[in-house]
């Protein structure tokens, strides 16, 4: 099991802090384990922590107004969430439950606002990665306007295979290591399973991706056919 500094190091808003720094804030760290499926935070919680993800998958999501569900991101390790609520001071902007068993590590609000007040390098890091999600939450916002189901769909599986994929044997295809169901890609893309599932069965039937049995995951097979579809 990774040691608490070790996890740290492995997230990019902490990867530059000196040592001393690193072990200070790891002593700080509380470990959560949940089972899938597990809610972590509700939209309009109040700001508690800032939620580290040591192992495991997360995923941000809300409830339209029809009580329908919208992910809105999958997160995995290395990633972090909570950010927002603690600069701001505002409640919690969506919910935010396990896809699978999950090992969190939790940062108090002061504790990083003391980190960031000492080392300057994190706030700029943070101001980075908050701008990178800003602009990708912008193109999200343009695919959902511009492109037809199957667009998105394509759209999203090529997205989730750069953050979320693991390169396998023969070199080209990419596994998505999060299991994901039909009504998930629904939430994730904004359409209705019946419109998500006549898209992956043409992307199957054209060799573009694959469904492993044995791990429960999405093959991307031929990321160029999702991209050519996408950009349609």
């Amino acid at each position: 099991m990774k040691t608490e500094a070790e996890i740290l190091r492995s997230v990019p808003l902490f990867a530059e802090l000196n040592p001393e720094a690193l072990a200070l804030l790891a002593s700080r760290l509380r470990r959560r384990k949940l089972p899938g499926g597990t809610p972590v935070v509700y939209k309009g919680d109040p700001s508690g922590a800032l939620y580290l993800i040591a192992s495991g998958r997360v995923k941000v999501h809300q409830a339209t107004t029809s009580g329908d569900e919208v992910i809105l991101d999958v997160k995995g390790p290395g990633d972090f969430f909570g950010e927002m609520s603690l600069l701001d001071g505002q409640p919690r902007s969506a919910d935010v439950s396990t896809l699978e068993t999950s090992e969190l590590l939790l940062l108090g609000g002061d504790d990083l606002r003391e980190t960031i007040h000492q080392q300057p390098a994190v706030a700029w890091t943070l101001l980075r990665l908050l701008s990178q999600r800003l602009r990708e939450q912008n193109e999200q916002a343009e695919m959902l306007m511009t492109r037809d189901v199957a667009g998105r769909v394509a759209d999203r599986l090529l997205r989730l295979a750069k953050s979320q994929g693991t390169l396998q044997p023969d070199g080209k295809s990419l596994q998505l290591e999060v299991r994901l169901t039909q009504s998930d890609i629904a939430a994730l893309v904004g359409a209705t399973r019946e419109r998500v599932s006549r898209a992956l069965s043409a992307f199957r039937t054209s060799g573009a991706i694959a469904w492993n049995k044995e791990t429960g995951c999405w093959l991307i097979k031929k990321p160029e056919v999702l991209a050519k579809r996408a950009e349609r």
